[in-house]
């Protein structure tokens, strides 16, 4: 990342008066031809400047992840009227992220190796549209083979 930062201990005043002591982070870019950003944070007194800038930019990824679970994997789509549905729908959207990025990982891993350059999440090749419960199936199902292959190889059963 290439900008500027400052980072100043102040204080905030809500609306009803009350006070809060913090941080407010200043980022300008090098090149002076952008816009100045600032965040507000509750950080301890003795936070470094680096550690500021690194937890106030893991926003972005959040962002990102937001944004890619409601249009790629449903998180947006859930229509039930239970707590323990909802919360198994998160699990779910949560566990089914966390696998393809595994995914994605080891293909570029792999390509990178063969020597081939890999664009960040490339789209599909037939680029049609799976019912979420389809998707869902087959996650679950590949994951279920790649623990059982780990737990077969990790124990060294044979079948």
């Amino acid at each position: 990342m290439r900008a500027k930062f400052v980072s100043v201990r102040c204080w905030r005043v809500d609306g009803d008066g009350t006070r809060h002591v913090g941080w407010l982070i200043g980022q300008r870019p090098t090149r002076g031809s952008g816009e100045w950003k600032y965040f507000w944070s509750n950080f301890p007194l003795n936070t470094s400047l680096e550690k500021m800038v690194e937890y106030t930019h893991r926003r972005y990824w959040v962002e990102q992840f937001r944004e890619e679970a409601k249009s790629l994997l449903g998180w947006d789509q859930y229509q039930g009227r239970l707590w323990h549905g909802f919360h198994r729908h998160a699990a779910l959207i949560l566990l089914t992220y966390s696998f393809l990025v595994w995914l994605e990982l080891r293909e570029r891993e792999q390509r990178q190796r063969r020597g081939v350059r890999v664009a960040s999440f490339p789209p599909r090749r037939d680029r049609r549209r799976q019912p979420l419960a389809t998707i869902h199936r087959q996650v679950v199902k590949r994951l279920l083979t790649a623990a059982l292959h780990e737990f077969i190889r990790l124990h060294q059963l044979l079948i």
